[in-house]
């Protein structure tokens, strides 16, 4: 599926599982330049491909002169989707403090949209994620504390994204099978990506090789 494109600049300070190295949002100024924002924000006409589900696990990593770059597509552990229900049980109570707090904001949208997703969380069978990590692993010090980076087989861009430069993981996207949770695309199970990852004035483009 081609996803959309739209100019915004992610961030984050990355976290395993409950955050990660981007946040989805609207055009933002971060002094680095704009670029093209694929795949880590949800689809409500999207679903993860039943091959690509039954090829799980599966990975790709690589390296250039500066990053190294993991691409993981897995299921959750039983403790990892628990931990993630118990986040959304924590962002539900957080609106609705804010409802009863500031009941002409309006966050009753947002309470039904939460406590769905966490009836889908914890009906789910399997929870899978993508996952991507990078390292910088050149010389000296790099110009930038963001990178971006973008996840490519051919002409198809998957995954394209900026991240902060020392965020355990860059992105973490959940999705489950039929697509009624999803944070965005689950990278298919092809033979191999290439990326390139741009972190100031240093750019290095490299092939992400299955494992």
């Amino acid at each position: 599926m081609k996803w959309r494109r739209g100019l915004a600049v992610l961030c984050g300070m990355g976290a395993v599982l409950s955050a990660c190295g981007t946040a989805a949002g609207g055009p933002q100024a971060t002094g680095e330049q704009a670029q093209a924002v694929v795949g880590v924000y949800p689809d409500p006409d999207y679903a993860p491909d039943a091959a690509d589900l039954q090829a799980v696990p599966y990975g790709y990593a690589g390296q250039g002169a500066f990053f190294s770059v993991q691409c993981r597509v897995r299921a959750l552990t039983e403790e990892e989707q628990a931990f993630q229900v118990q986040q959304k049980q924590a962002d539900l109570a957080q609106f609705e403090q804010l409802q009863q707090e500031y009941p002409a904001r309006g966050y009753q949208a947002m309470i039904e949209k939460t406590a769905d997703e966490i009836h889908v969380l914890r009906e789910a069978e399997t929870v899978y994620v993508t996952e991507v990590t990078g390292a910088f692993i050149g010389d000296g010090q790099p110009e930038s504390d963001t990178v971006q980076y973008e996840i490519a087989n051919g002409d198809e861009t998957y995954i394209a994204a900026a991240a902060a430069l020392d965020a355990p993981v860059w992105v973490s996207l959940l999705n489950t099978a039929d697509g009624a949770y999803s944070q965005g695309v689950l990278l298919p199970c092809k033979d191999g990506y290439e990326v390139t990852v741009r972190c100031g004035e240093r750019q290095d483009h490299f092939a992400l090789e299955k494992e």
